[in-house]
């Protein structure tokens, strides 16, 4: 169900424009799943009073509720001087009792320069420059992490008799993630608005960052949802777009945007350590849902997406075995130099790289006669990395006996016999070499050039 009420309001006198609403609105969810299956159905039926064997009974509920109290207000003076102002009040169904309800707010300010009196130059028809700041909220993907929770399946039963096992921990005093931006940009149109500029800098600053964190799976919980520390984006974005032609039935435009963000941890949850409270790093996997997943590193000042992995070393030429990298270390266990090993388990762990990209945007061109248009656009991404699930299943040197493997790209090549310098170890039936695990071997670049 969705409802909600607003009340508007416009008013205008001499230069001056003031407009806004005040509303309320609620949004909640219901569901339920009922999960029948059976076998032996007799012709012509349809009902599960006739089959031959019930084989599974499952179902589920599942329900959501958010609820917000906003007003926002917009003024404007003889269109030179413009501002906005902000504030909502929203609740959701998944925080605890005392910490339902989060407060964000925006204001924003903007001055058109070309329509001042003193501002007389031919070539800009259009100057504006901005400024904002303001809040956002974001809640759990799950719907009740505030709640310990108990599974009763069949798996926790005994003989027979119905069981239940804990399946989550919860944590009442999850908050709000708030997310302050600050920002300042600037409008501009040239030569009657063939020529057209914007550009934006951001500074974004999140605090009580939600992430599910790891927790020992000895209970059967693996993780539990936490307010984990902040974070920090900054970056800019710049559009550039114009009229290269614009003559009679003829129209030929061309657009370009890039992007660049900057992302880091700024502080990280503190646990005692030897008497001391001390931030240390969260290591989770990705949410990929995959099995043998590559692992992600939250470290105070490193981007929120690392990479946390064993650093592939390619194959030994002389046994076709793959190899991994490894820190050698002293009696005192600094690290004294890297070697190569051909021991899954005793490769070492490190930073390899981000998922974001350094820069990103796209371009793309208009065409027009008369009638007839013709439009392309393309989008790019250039610095950031993704791990190859496909990969580390079709390509994994014959580990897997119940699916295919992939052809080898060009400038590959498989170890055949001792000496060969290939990037692919031997390929066996069932193999156990631990080639295909996860590694920087399937961390590739994510840099693309696509036409949408």
């Amino acid at each position: 169900r969705y409802t909600n009420q607003l009340l508007r309001f416009n008013k205008t006198w001499d230069k001056h424009a003031l407009n806004g609403i005040v509303a309320y609105e609620f949004n909640d969810f219901n569901e339920k799943i009922i999960d029948i299956y059976g076998t032996g159905f007799l012709p012509g039926f349809e009902v599960l009073d006739v089959v031959a064997k019930p084989e599974r009974t499952k179902g589920s509920i599942n329900e959501w509720a958010t609820q917000s109290y906003l007003a926002n207000a917009n003024y404007a003076y003889d269109n030179r001087y413009l501002a906005q102002a902000s504030f909502r009040r929203d609740g959701a169904s998944n925080f605890g009792t005392d910490v339902k309800y989060g407060n964000f707010f925006s204001i924003s300010g903007a001055w058109n320069i070309h329509n001042e009196s003193w501002f007389n130059v031919d070539k800009i028809n259009n100057l504006k420059l901005r400024a904002a700041y303001g809040s956002v909220g974001n809640k759990p993907t799950s719907l009740y992490p505030q709640y310990d929770l108990y599974a009763i399946t069949s798996q926790s039963g005994y003989n027979g008799t119905p069981g239940a096992l804990i399946s989550q921990i919860g944590n009442p005093n999850l908050q709000w993630e708030n997310t302050y931006t600050a920002g300042v940009g600037v409008d501009a149109g040239f030569f009657n608005n063939r020529l057209r500029l914007t550009a934006d800098y951001y500074n974004k600053t999140t605090d009580n960052v939600l992430f599910q964190v790891p927790v020992t799976g000895l209970i059967g919980v693996t993780s539990i949802w936490r307010n984990v520390g902040e974070m920090q984006n900054r970056g800019y974005e710049l559009t550039i777009g114009g009229d290269i032609i614009k003559k009679g039935d003829w129209l030929w435009s061309m657009d370009l945007n890039l992007g660049h963000n900057k992302n880091k941890l700024t502080d990280l949850y503190k646990t005692l350590q030897n008497g001391e409270l001390v931030s240390k790093p969260i290591i989770a996997g990705d949410n990929s849902g995959i099995a043998g997943s590559a692992q992600r590193l939250l470290e105070i000042g490193a981007p929120v997406d690392t990479y946390y992995m064993i650093e592939w070393a390619g194959v030994n030429p002389d046994n076709g075995k793959p190899m991994w990298y490894k820190d050698d270390l002293d009696a005192e266990g600094n690290v004294i130099g890297q070697s190569k090993t051909e021991k899954y388990a005793d490769g070492t762990y490190r930073k390899m790289g981000k998922a974001a990209a350094d820069l990103f945007g796209g371009f793309g061109t208009f065409v027009a006669y008369k009638d007839f248009d013709l439009t392309a656009n393309f989008g790019f991404s250039i610095g950031g990395q993704k791990y190859n699930y496909a990969r580390q299943e079709l390509d994994a040197d014959g580990a897997y006996v119940d699916r295919n493997q992939m052809k080898l790209q060009d400038g590959w090549s498989r170890w055949e016999k001792p000496g060969d310098v290939a990037t692919h170890p031997v390929a066996r039936y069932n193999n156990a070499n631990n080639g295909n695990k996860a590694s920087s071997r399937y961390l590739e670049s994510n840099d693309f050039l696509r036409l949408r």
